[in-house]
């Protein structure tokens, strides 16, 4: 894979502003702890506890990446070993913080505003059902749209390393910092808009007696609900998020940071395409879910850029004496 500007790590690191990036390395890291801290406190107020059972090994090796980084950037400074280790550390630990926060926080949300999304969805002439009777006609095609929608944590983790073997820790950094921020947005969306899965909305799902359909992220958010959830499981969560999408901002995020990655952003902007359009079938979305998770998908990508970028101009004039 070529890479533009060589293969060295520190190759971005002059375009950018690095007080800034540590700034939004700590409100990343931050916001993280914040999110454990919150699940906890949250489902603990539902009485529902988490079992890590067989994700140990997993948090463990996520806890040692973090150990070795906190070694080589503070008591046997390496700059490239802790670049490594730190964005290992941090990918690994961002969804055993990440998915569980979405479950607490949905167990809070408020009246159910389906109807609302559901309408507007027939106002913009986005017929769930039609599309996915027209996706389910053609296997291969239901297919590709299962890979690309499941490619989502091979994604998350390909893309950050990547950009750090092909000299981009910078916009390495600001894809794992805009993927938490994101989830704190998309949460925030679902306590104040809660909803239900478009499958369940629209009937295509069996329910059994009990009103359940065998569908973790559905189940597990009418369980949640309904109070009836007493235990997750780490290695059963699922995310559980409806409006917006987060597979969508996702797919902006991992399309417009790939932009770094030469001819290779082309492959990951073809599968982001076809994960978006993925969504409302495979994610039980509604077309303005996604439209949603787009904007802050995109959001976040201008205001970190933005945010992070040097700007010669400033610095010159606060030279001046």
């Amino acid at each position: 894979m070529a890479c533009e500007g060589g293969v060295y790590l520190g190759h971005d690191l002059g375009a950018f502003d690095a007080r800034r990036l540590k700034q939004l390395d700590r409100i990343m890291r931050l916001s993280l702890l914040l999110m454990i801290v919150l699940t906890y406190l949250g489902l603990g107020w539902r009485n529902c506890q988490i079992e890590i059972g067989s994700w140990a090994p997993y948090v463990w090796v996520a806890v040692f990446f973090v150990a070795v980084a906190l070694c080589f950037n503070h008591i046997q400074p390496n700059p490239h070993l802790g670049a490594v280790t730190a964005l290992i550390g941090e990918a690994m630990i961002t969804p055993l913080a990440t998915i569980p926060f979405t479950y607490a926080a949905t167990a809070f949300g408020g009246d159910e505003k389906t109807s609302l999304i559901a309408s507007l969805d027939r106002w913009m002439g986005f017929e769930w059902l039609a599309y996915r009777e027209f996706i389910t006609g053609s296997p291969i095609l239901d297919q590709i749209f299962f890979i690309a929608y499941h490619n989502f944590q091979l994604q998350f983790f390909a893309i950050p390393l990547l950009l750090l073997i092909c000299g981009r820790p910078a916009q390495a950094r600001l894809t794992i910092n805009c993927f938490v921020l994101g989830i704190i947005a998309i949460t925030l969306g679902a306590m104040i808009v809660p909803t239900v899965d478009a499958q369940l909305w629209h009937g295509s799902v069996a329910v059994d007696a009990q009103g359940y359909t065998g569908l973790n992220r559905i189940d597990h958010l009418l369980m949640l609900r309904n109070g009836s959830m007493t235990t997750l499981q780490l290695w059963n969560m699922t995310g559980i998020v409806c409006f917006p999408s987060f597979h969508a901002v996702a797919a902006c995020l991992f399309a417009g940071f790939s932009t770094a990655l030469g001819p290779a952003r082309f492959s990951f902007l073809g599968l982001n395409a076809l994960m978006l359009a993925a969504t409302p079938l495979h994610g039980g979305h509604y077309l303005v879910d996604v439209l949603a998770g787009i904007a802050i998908g995109l959001g976040l990508i201008a205001a970190a850029l933005a945010y992070t970028r040097r700007r010669p101009e400033a610095e010159a004039i606060a030279s001046l004496p």
